[in-house]
């Protein structure tokens, strides 16, 4: 089994090599300066729900690029790789939908774990199926896309990841502190479900988040854990998209017998430049500090 250096190694090659070096050119500061207050000023003027809305907004123009083409019937609006528009059909075509409102009786429910296939199928179930930002999380990651056995069709889709090192509430509950997960690596042993996204109507018509979340205490992601990265999964983590700000206090999760609420986190959301801005930070990081930071 590779030490944990070695994983990460492992995984900064495997990057590396996705994402050969790009050419950069110089960058005035005085115009990175005025490029991120102009983006974090922008942002910082909205709430919780707008901000991930408008992040949201952000990530489809930037992972699906359009543009507009002159065709027989005048311009149109079309995705720049048509290969993304014909699997993003394909998805939506796939998705459950009932034909009469007791169908969801018939439905049997199995986990299918992604080893690196069918990427950028889920990405797509997760991109335009969840309000939050589809972020790749750095560590451990296990991709599931949650299907009708019967007839293949989609249900959502789970990630369950490494667990936050500091979460307040979850650490008194279990009566830990930094040494014991770091040193002692008991941290190792817990997840957190980073993505748990029901499709629709499903989710909504049928509380199928409720289902999504019980799948994540399933035997398969304890064994599916275990052979990947060697440590027995005991316990997994989730936190909810608005906290206390959502509507009524309701969560998919309330009402679950193996899911145990521990209250509220004292996290709060960070804002951030636009990608073409943070881009350019790197540039210029690199370009003024090459040696202490590269």
């Amino acid at each position: 089994m590779a030490t944990p250096i070695e994983f990460v190694e492992k995984q900064w090659t495997e990057w590396s090599e996705a994402n050969p070096p790009e050419t950069f050119t110089h960058v005035d500061t005085s115009e990175l300066t005025e490029k991120l207050i102009s983006d974090l000023t922008y942002a910082s003027q909205m709430d919780v729900r707008e901000y991930t809305l408008y992040q949201k907004w952000l990530e489809v123009k930037e992972r699906y690029p359009v543009h507009e083409v002159s065709t027989l019937f005048g311009q149109e609006t079309q995705m720049v790789n048509p290969e993304q528009d014909e699997l993003i059909k394909k998805v939506k075509s796939n998705f459950w939908v009932p034909k009469d409102p007791d169908d969801f009786a018939n439905l049997k429910p199995v986990m299918k774990l992604h080893n690196g296939d069918l990427a950028e199928t889920w990405n797509a179930i997760r991109t335009f199926s969840s309000t939050m930002k589809n972020n790749s999380n750095i560590g451990r990651n296990l991709f599931y896309t949650v299907e009708d056995e019967v007839t293949g069709k989609y249900l959502g889709v789970i990630c369950i990841s490494s667990d936050f090192l500091d979460l307040t509430p979850r650490d008194k509950a279990i009566g830990w502190d930094r040494d014991v997960k770091t040193q002692q690596g008991m941290i190792n042993h817990t997840a957190i479900g980073s993505t748990i996204v029901p499709l629709q109507p499903l989710g909504f018509n049928y509380m199928g988040g409720k289902l999504l979340a019980l799948l994540c205490l399933a035997d398969t992601v304890q064994k599916d854990w275990k052979e990947r990265y060697g440590d027995v999964l005991v316990g997994v983590t989730t936190t909810s998209l608005y906290g206390n700000t959502k509507a009524g206090g309701l969560s998919q999760y309330d009402g679950l017998e193996y899911w145990n609420k521990m209250g509220f986190s004292s996290g709060s959301v960070a804002f951030e430049p636009k990608r073409e801005t943070s881009k350019l930070v790197y540039q210029w990081i690199k370009e003024n500090y090459p040696r202490k930071y590269f």
